[in-house]
């Protein structure tokens, strides 16, 4: 089983083609790095792997999961590090606090206490304002 397929994946924005037939598979236990310059569109790969934009055309699946059918079940197998504790515009904040630390916690009784304890700073009084900020901007 591959951790993810991608088959022609494509994205427009209006009359912006953002992404055009990306096709590729890691296999599963495979270490792997998505390098490109700016523009290239890894983050627009990103985004619609996770399930926060769909495709314009093409399919993907992460674990055997198709991420626009099965968006819940693909999202449980997968952990996203950050490269910058940045949020995504198109969600608000509540959404964002909910998806990064939901896709690596299991859902329980008290699912939301646990995303909101766990969001709270710790540790680091900087970080923890500037990812207060990036949320209240939302």
């Amino acid at each position: 089983m591959y951790a993810i397929e991608a088959f022609s994946l494509s994205k427009r924005f209006g009359t912006l083609q953002a992404l055009s037939d990306v096709s590729y598979t890691v296999s599963e236990g495979e270490t792997f790095g998505f390098l490109g310059p700016n523009g290239a569109g890894k983050t627009t790969t990103i985004r619609i792997l996770t399930g926060i934009s769909p495709p314009t055309g093409g399919t993907a699946r992460v674990f055997g999961r198709d991420i626009v059918k099965e968006t819940i079940a693909a999202r449980s197998r997968m952990g996203i590090v950050h490269e910058t504790s940045n949020s995504y515009t198109d969600l608000t904040a509540w959404q964002n606090l909910m998806f990064t630390p939901g896709s690596t916690m299991s859902p329980g009784k008290n699912g939301k206490e646990r995303r909101w304890n766990s969001w709270k700073p710790s540790g680091s009084p900087i970080g923890g304002k500037i990812r207060r900020t990036a949320f209240r901007k939302g």
